[in-house]
């Protein structure tokens, strides 16, 4: 049976294992074969270049795997609710308003 790891190419973190024939892949993935029995447990991983060796990822690397992409919709809502948020215009209350929008809105982490 072979046996396939998909990584975020960039990265190179481990985003899952399978065995189809033809996995489905997003576009910042990649399908990299691995030995029937390999192991993400105590994970997550990221592969090293040998294709063979798991190694411990950064947090920047699982930010970069994990982290939805941000669209420019979104990026600029969230630019206006970062300028309101420390508008001297606006008062305390509102600038905390926004500051907590702000916070809830931005991409996080999926993992």
């Amino acid at each position: 049976m072979t046996v396939k790891a998909i990584i975020h190419t960039a990265s190179r973190v481990i985003k899952r294992i399978t065995s189809d024939a033809s996995p489905l892949l997003a576009a910042d993935e990649t399908a990299v074969l691995v030995a029937s029995d390999f192991d993400l447990s105590g994970g997550p991983w990221k592969l090293a270049e040998d294709g063979v060796t798991k190694v411990a990822p950064t947090e920047a690397d699982l930010d970069a795997a994990f982290t939805p992409p941000t669209t420019p919709e979104l990026q600029n809502v969230l630019d206006l609710l970062a300028t309101a948020s420390t508008d001297a215009a606006n008062s305390a209350s509102t600038q905390a308003v926004f500051a907590a929008l702000h916070e809830a809105l931005k991409p996080r982490r999926v993992l």
